[in-house]
């Protein structure tokens, strides 16, 4: 993970963040969005039902996390991030979120937003993000990789399997073949 954090930041290297932000506005509707599950947005709501913040921690770039969770009205999202220079990116990984990383961000998250992980859950498909489920007193697998299906199984640990990706919004495809 270490080393595909910090390939994915040397690519960035002398990419204007602006770009970076065009890409996204495209990519959010043909890429992003497609790659979230109705039922992860079903759970959502139901957390928002409990009256319980809901939050983004991935390895991936802020930038696209903070998108995402804007997209699906989340209380915050914590990615890895880049260094930034006169609106450029260097390359430079200032705070990779990974690993144990992860887990120290979701501790940060919960004593700076006054959060319970005795209360609190989270959700991985990796088990790299051991460490991640671990922090909380609630870890729950979601299509689990063959490693995290077998440390869920042998704690105990929810299973979810997701199925179904959320589709583009209603007339963005019909509005993008008309141009």
């Amino acid at each position: 993970m270490r080393r595909a954090t910090e390939d994915g930041m040397r690519l960035l290297r002398g990419v204007p963040v602006a770009a970076v932000d065009d890409l996204l506005t495209d990519a959010m509707e043909r890429v992003l969005r497609p790659l979230v599950y109705r039922e992860s947005v079903a759970l959502v709501q139901t957390h928002r039902e409990h009256l319980e913040r809901v939050y983004l921690v991935s390895a991936s770039l802020q930038q696209i996390v903070e998108r995402v969770a804007d997209d699906l009205g989340l209380d915050g999202a914590v990615g890895s991030t880049c260094e930034i220079e006169d609106g450029v990116y260097t390359g430079r990984s200032l705070r990779p979120c990974y690993g144990t990383l992860k887990a120290a961000a979701v501790r940060e998250i919960a004593v700076r937003d006054c959060i319970d992980l005795e209360r609190s859950t989270a959700y991985s498909d990796s088990h790299t993000d051991l460490a991640f489920l671990e922090a909380v007193n609630r870890p729950t697998a979601v299509n689990p990789d063959s490693k995290l299906r077998r440390i869920a199984l042998e704690r105990g640990w929810p299973i979810l399997e997701f199925s179904a990706p959320l589709s583009l919004r209603r007339g963005t495809a019909q509005r993008r073949g008309r141009r």
